[in-house]
């Protein structure tokens, strides 16, 4: 199949219909708050929700920009399935565990590059 702009728009409205990123993104983005009475995140809720077409319209054109047709088919099914699932909701602790970690050893190549 060709790789155009009209394809890749088309699946990526196909990925945002089977992925609830924006979900979870406020959903993870407010657990990440920490310190915030529930007034606070009802009302940080209540603002992003009004905002979600945005943010679809965001990420749907950086999908676009990004990716190939083939590769937001191919994001879709692998998100969309229960492994998928399972491991994008692993992605930001996995993530900060090896950020966590990198930043440690960048610390100790700095001491040996610049004895510090």
């Amino acid at each position: 199949m060709s790789d155009d702009p009209d394809r890749r728009r088309q699946a990526a409205r196909e990925y945002l219909a089977t992925v609830p990123i924006v979900r979870d993104l406020f959903e993870q983005g407010f657990a990440a708050v920490p310190d915030i009475s529930d007034e606070e995140r009802r009302r940080h809720a209540q603002a992003w929700a009004a905002r979600s077409e945005a943010v679809e319209r965001l990420i749907a054109d950086a999908l676009v920009a990004t990716f190939t047709a083939d590769e937001i088919e191919a994001l879709t099914r692998f998100q969309g399935s229960p492994e998928g699932r399972v491991i994008m909701r692993k992605i930001p602790t996995y993530s900060a565990t090896v950020a966590t970690r990198m930043q440690a050893l960048a610390e100790a190549v700095s001491r040996e590059v610049y004895g510090e």
